[in-house]
């Protein structure tokens, strides 16, 4: 299964997610940060109200919680049923944060997270270790 990202109703991947039922492509903040996005992908996936984290919602100024998906687009994610990710531009940064955090066990209530949740991170365009400009 892969997670794409889009912009707004245009997906970068030509309608993958119409070909292919384990592609998902979450529309995530396009205005948000990379911590917030990779939280949004994380309770997408799984289920859940999206949490950013008491401390960092304190920090930053904004709600702790955000939307809620009854139903995850993916709940059975987990070490037995990782996930391909794949993101483009400021996307692949998204995606390498949520990688990050799942190894870092930050999601309240799923303290069994682990890196071993994602069997592979793809970036396309996407600026990992700085920019020239």
């Amino acid at each position: 299964m892969h997670a794409l990202q889009r912009l707004g109703g245009l997906s970068y991947f030509a309608g993958a997610e119409k070909k292919d039922d384990r592609v998902l492509v979450p529309d995530l903040g396009s205005l948000t940060s990379v911590h917030d996005r990779a939280r949004e992908l994380f309770y997408y996936l799984k289920g859940g109200q999206v949490d950013y984290g008491e401390e960092h919602s304190r920090a930053y100024g904004h709600s702790r919680f955000g939307r809620t998906y009854a139903r995850g687009h993916y709940p059975v994610w987990d070490e037995e049923h990782p996930v391909h990710l794949v993101g483009h531009s400021a996307g692949a940064q998204v995606i390498r944060l949520l990688q990050q955090m799942l190894h870092d066990g930050e999601f309240e209530g799923h303290r069994d997270t682990s890196e071993r949740w994602v069997l592979s991170v793809t970036s396309l365009s996407g600026a990992l270790n700085g920019t020239t400009r």
